[in-house]
């Protein structure tokens, strides 16, 4: 993975700063993003960029409205314009400090003044779900307890998805408690609580949580909803009430001792639940829209476990019989024993029996094979003794499958071929012979 990335990396070639300004004495340009959304300002430097799949531009502004990716919140996109042109930013990211602005394109005049434009809606969204994964940890740390610490996460317009130090599947009922204590939190419509250019120090012991990987200066940003408070240069409604719904949609196991948490907010919401409701309409209507829809899947449970255990002693059954008949229709031969038939047993039940008889039985070999519609499928089994003297399965199986238009391989005491024709398995039958070296 690594050296794929560094030919990737190589693939990439990027020409030199084309230096239209000079930037500040701190040497980056200033973010305006958390408090504008749209801002005059002027390129202050960009560059091509050629990749495999086309040049693209990299944009520097002596101000921006745009947040670079970063914390795991992606970086905005949207537009610079004069009254000439509108250039679209396609991404946003940060490189040695600098707001790297993505376009596709350069504007033809870069030295005039533009208006920044961020896409508002896509913006919003991202904030939305970045204030319901602040209120999602605080969630987390008050319901599983103390120890909970993030180890990732990703907020992006569409959903968002957090990772936390936690040894244990959460069950359904710590799920519902931490939705809805988030729910909770939401509806109590809580101002956004912000700091900016505190002294880490100060802002550490008044209980603001640091994220994992990020990295802290000597003054930090702290963002709050009521309890929750976290240090965090990402952006975020201005009240918990703007987010409106959130939904935990999946718990899962993303390593040894972390667990990840995807879920949605606002609108997304709604949507989900349109769907998810679409589909329990659809069960009911497949079952006849039952008074009590669990207890009829319940039911329907304990019969299809009590007719798969019919099922299977039925199949156990009939591969006793199929065992004393193909024993008794064996070919025998001075050197082995062979059984060549077709059955209408599963694959399964085929690899059962073949592998029961080989083992029961020396000098044995056996071509099982079963067809329905345009697809066959051959078995080949040899007994162990058979294997030490040179009989090898999976060779007889590559010479086996061209007959059904097929492939095939396995080991040499059990191996499996899959083909398309059907018609071919009669001559199949009539060829094990001229690969069996005894």
């Amino acid at each position: 993975l690594q050296k794929e990335r560094s030919r990737k990396a190589g693939n990439i070639q990027s020409d030199d700063w084309i230096i239209l300004k000079e930037m500040s004495s701190e040497g980056q340009e200033d973010f305006l993003g958390y408090d504008h959304l749209n801002i005059k300002t002027y390129i202050s430097r960009y560059r091509r960029v050629q990749t495999p799949k086309g040049a693209y531009y990299h944009i520097v502004l002596t101000s921006t409205p745009f947040y670079a990716e970063g914390g795991g919140q992606l970086g905005d996109s949207g537009y610079i314009e004069n009254e000439n042109e509108r250039i679209s930013i396609v991404d946003t990211r940060k490189e040695n400090g600098l707001f790297i602005h993505i376009a596709e394109k350069l504007p033809e005049n870069p030295a005039l003044i533009f208006k920044a434009v961020v896409d508002e809606n896509r913006r919003k969204n991202i904030e939305k779900n970045h204030s319901a994964t602040h209120l999602l940890h605080y969630a987390l740390r008050n319901v599983l307890g103390v120890h909970i610490a993030q180890k990732g996460s990703y907020v992006g317009p569409d959903r968002l998805r957090f990772d936390f130090s936690h040894a244990q599947k959460l069950s359904y009922e710590q799920l519902r408690a931490i939705e809805t204590l988030v729910q909770e939190m939401i509806d109590k419509d809580l101002p956004l609580q912000e700091s900016r250019e505190l002294p880490l120090e100060k802002t550490i012991t008044q209980g603001a949580i640091a994220l994992f990987g990020e990295k802290y200066g000597n003054k930090v940003r702290s963002v709050g909803f009521g309890p929750s408070l976290e240090l965090c240069g990402g952006t975020h409604v201005r009240r918990s009430g703007e987010i409106g719904l959130f939904k935990i949609i999946a718990e899962s196991s993303v390593g040894s001792g972390i667990r990840r948490i995807e879920a949605l907010s606002s609108k997304a919401v709604l949507i989900y639940l349109k769907k998810a409701n679409k589909s329990y309409q659809g069960m009911l209507a497949e079952m006849h829209h039952p008074a009590d829809p669990l207890k009829f899947l319940r039911k329907l449970q304990e019969e299809n476990k009590s007719l798969r255990a019919q099922i299977d002693l039925f199949t156990a059954k009939e591969i006793r019989n199929l065992k004393k008949e193909w024993l008794t229709k064996a070919q025998k031969h001075t050197a082995f024993t062979l059984i060549c038939e077709k059955t209408h047993l599963s694959p399964s039940s085929i690899k059962t029996i073949s592998l029961e008889l080989r083992r029961e039985y020396k000098r044995l070999i056996l071509l099982i094979a079963h067809a329905e519609k345009n697809e066959a499928t051959l078995h080949v089994a040899v007994s162990d003794d058979l294997v030490d003297e040179g009989v090898d399965a999976s060779y007889i199986i590559q010479k086996l499958v061209p007959y059904i238009k097929g492939k095939g391989g396995g080991q040499k005491f059990f191996a499996t071929g899959k083909g398309s024709d059907p018609e071919g398995l009669a001559e199949a039958f009539k060829r094990p012979n001229d690969f069996i070296p005894l």
